[in-house]
């Protein structure tokens, strides 16, 4: 990590990322520990975590990726948060956009 950030301290190491450019610099996205994000993907202000990985697919929007799997032009946006799921072949995931600033308080 660049900075501090919610949980995230600078120099965290997060998770395998294929290229800098794939997550954005600014906000609040982090993709954490045994996640993975490649192949022409976007991850933008959300968090990927616990084993997630990202192929050729969007992310953004204080979106939430756990233990899911998300491939073949998916787009996650609007505060959408999947769990424990595979979303995939062009799908669109959006959530219902929240007016606070705030993550969710999630333990997983």
């Amino acid at each position: 990590a660049l900075l501090d950030f919610c949980d995230v301290c600078k120099g965290d190491l997060g998770g395998f990322i294929d290229k800098s450019s794939y997550l954005s610099q600014t906000g609040d996205g982090w993709i954490y520990d045994n996640s993975k994000v490649f192949n022409n993907s976007v991850v933008d202000a959300s968090v990927i975590r616990n084993n997630s990985t990202i192929e050729n697919s969007k992310i953004f929007g204080d979106t939430m990726l756990i233990n899911s799997h998300v491939s073949n032009n998916t787009t996650l946006s609007d505060s959408s948060i999947v769990v424990d799921s595979s979303v995939s072949l062009g799908s669109s995931v959006v959530g219902l956009k929240s007016n606070s600033e705030e993550w969710l308080d999630l333990d997983f």
